[in-house]
């Protein structure tokens, strides 16, 4: 897991980049309580402050063309029902402040550079 610091530059540009640009087309949905704790669009998905069964729900509806997904500060994220291999588009997964089992069902390239924060 030798990454050098220029790449891990460039993943943590990508992630600012991405998050900047969610902000400014204010892209985001609300939750069935009304919540904006959900934004998407066809290329990423981002959860904030959710429970851990909505973290499931939304999981499960995920579109196959995201390239970045971020579930952060939510109460949990359990990858056990969910094929992230066949999410051949995802590059990107921000798991910051969020507790998770990816690491036991990741068999498909990401590795992680910092903590929670994976990369193909």
């Amino acid at each position: 897991m030798n990454r050098s610091f220029s790449k891990i530059r460039h993943i943590q540009e990508s992630n600012q980049q991405l998050e900047k640009r969610m902000l400014s087309e204010e892209i985001s949905n609300r939750d069935e309580s009304g919540d904006l704790n959900l934004q998407f669009n066809d290329s990423f998905v981002l959860l904030r402050d959710l429970t851990k069964k909505k973290v499931q729900h939304y999981l499960s509806k995920m579109s196959e063309s995201v390239n970045y997904l971020g579930i952060m500060d939510c109460q949990g994220g359990d990858f056990s029902d969910v094929d992230i291999c066949s999410f051949n588009q995802l590059i990107h997964i921000n798991l910051s402040g969020t507790p998770n089992n990816f690491d036991e069902f990741n068999d498909c390239g990401f590795e992680e550079y910092k903590h929670g924060l994976y990369s193909k």
